[in-house]
């Protein structure tokens, strides 16, 4: 579904910056990956390449057979819009709008959904989400677990093939973290949704199938979920150790 072909970044200035060096790797459609690594490691850039935030100065990124970076800037509009999803810590969401209109808006902008076929959306999702009841509060009457649940709703309201999720609990506590973080979890596993989310923590990176470690601008390490998920999460926690940086000892954590 994704595919990210010998991808490197490079920043000019007075002193050129590599922040990518060959990057490879496959995403399966339905696949939940993390990616971690060390400030600076170049994982917030492979976002945004993959978001087509930025481009590549080498390699390709092809999502759903498409390759984005070589789309004109209308057609990639409309590719960012079908396409993909978007989860950010700091939510970007309009305070003036209720939770249904800004879980609406991707539909309204793109204008080949009647009325009836939002609002049949925007429930369905918003049941799934917990947020039903609170469909017509504003913003700023919501808590930060109900923020986030209703970007993760405008995020997928038109159901994207990719969800790209960047640091989406940073600004949470830990009880909306549980929730959100379940969240993503049963809206991979029932909906297909695919996720790719950066963050910088292991206990956070445990609901994912998958963690690719970058260091560097390079892959550094690929771990694989299998069935525990306690297991999985001691294995990150050691990568993350050998990496170096300001990782905590995290091993003794117990998982929510």
């Amino acid at each position: 579904m994704l595919t990210v072909n010998h991808v490197s970044k490079t920043y000019s200035g007075k002193v050129a910056y590599r922040a990518l060096e060959d990057v490879s790797f496959d995403v399966k459609d339905g696949e939940y990956v993390g990616i971690m690594g060390p400030s600076g490691s170049g994982k917030t850039t492979l976002l945004n390449i993959m978001s087509t935030i930025d481009s590549p100065t080498s390699g390709t990124v092809q999502l759903d057979g498409e390759i984005p970076h070589a789309l004109n800037e209308k057609q990639l509009a409309s590719f960012r819009a079908k396409k993909l999803g978007f989860v950010f810590q700091n939510f970007q969401l309009l305070d003036t709008l209720t939770v249904e209109e800004n879980m609406v808006l991707p539909l309204t902008l793109d204008g080949s959904h009647s009325i009836s076929e939002m609002q049949d959306r925007v429930w369905q999702l918003a049941d799934k989400l917990g947020i039903r009841e609170i469909l017509n509060n504003r913003i700023y009457e919501l808590s930060g677990g109900q923020i986030q649940r209703t970007a993760i709703g405008r995020a997928l309201i038109h159901k994207p093939k990719l969800l790209l999720a960047d640091e989406p609990t940073g600004n949470l506590d830990s009880r909306a973290t549980t929730d959100v973080m379940e969240l993503l979890h049963k809206m991979n596993k029932e909906e297909q949704t695919t996720i790719l989310m950066v963050t910088h923590d292991p206990v956070v990176s445990s609901y994912c199938d998958r963690i690719l470690f970058i260091k560097d601008g390079q892959l550094f390490n690929e771990l694989y979920k299998g069935e525990h998920r306690e297991s999985f999460y001691q294995n990150i926690v050691q990568v993350l150790s050998l990496m170096g940086g300001d990782n905590r000892d995290l091993s003794s954590v117990r998982l929510p």
